[in-house]
């Protein structure tokens, strides 16, 4: 029980402004209680003394507005020094009240009247968490995974130069490359060049999608990295934003129009 609602009862206890039943649950705390006694005085103190202040004060009043021989003055001479005495009671009244509140220890809750802390009773139950429903995943067409007959072609002929041998590492062979969650791609190539003719350059990289292969969809530029005689190596990584597919490409000598490799690749 908290202490305002044990002033609360313990001035209704006081008035006879309890039920029955109530007043007899308190007679058998007090009674058994010396804390609760020692409150009990306390407050049987506080209203004995306001009520012998205000009896006198109520006499001072009556002598005041009684006194027909005493000036306008003089009247409001008294009438402001009851006002103060009125003041300085009731400051005194409160200060003896507040004073002895921090000395009384708990006392125990009466019988069915439990009290809620107030955060329980004002706490409001959780709205229920509404989980959202994931993005869509695009569907892609199998169009776009289809191969294309001519560059397959061209990569079971075995279309190579006669004098360059270009070989490629494994993870450049039929390579599967991931889309980032911008739609982005990182291309990553690398190989070795061996044979006369290998340190010709600019070489070029074409990349072709899988329903035109006689248009590149970009065409990268690469230098080449000397090994040993006549042996080089190159890589090539490079960023794009294609969407999920087939891929062909090519590496050309673009001086003599030469294909030196054929090969594919796949988005997803």
């Amino acid at each position: 029980m908290n202490k305002q609602t044990l002033h609360e009862q313990l001035e209704a206890y006081l008035r006879g402004a309890l039920s029955p039943e109530q007043m007899a649950i308190w007679q058998q705390k007090i009674e058994s209680d010396p804390a609760l006694q020692k409150e009990l005085e306390l407050h049987q103190a506080m209203d004995t003394d306001f009520d012998a202040g205000r009896i006198r004060l109520r006499q001072q009043l009556d002598q005041v507005m009684s006194g027909s021989a005493i000036g306008d003055r003089s009247k409001r001479r008294r009438l402001l020094i009851f006002f103060i005495a009125v003041l300085i009671s009731g400051a005194l009244a409160g200060w003896y009240f507040f004073k002895n509140q921090g000395t009384t220890p708990p006392l125990p809750e009466l019988p069915n009247s439990p009290v809620r802390p107030d955060n329980v009773q004002n706490q409001q139950p959780a709205a229920p968490v509404m989980e959202k429903d994931p993005p869509p995943i695009a569907k892609v067409s199998p169009d776009r995974f289809a191969p294309n007959q001519a560059m397959e072609a061209n990569i079971r002929s075995g279309i190579r130069s006669e004098s360059v041998q270009v070989v490629l590492k494994p993870n450049a062979t039929n390579a599967v490359f991931k889309r980032d969650t911008k739609g982005q791609t990182r291309l990553n190539f690398e190989g070795t060049l061996m044979g006369t003719g290998a340190n010709l350059e600019p070489l070029e990289w074409l990349i072709f999608d899988n329903q035109n292969n006689r248009q590149p969809l970009t065409t990268l530029s690469f230098s080449l990295v000397a090994t040993g005689e006549e042996s080089y190596t190159f890589s090539l990584i490079k960023t794009v934003n294609f969407e999920p597919g087939l891929y062909y490409f090519t590496l050309e000598n673009p001086e003599s129009g030469s294909i030196l490799y054929t090969g594919k690749f796949q988005i997803r």
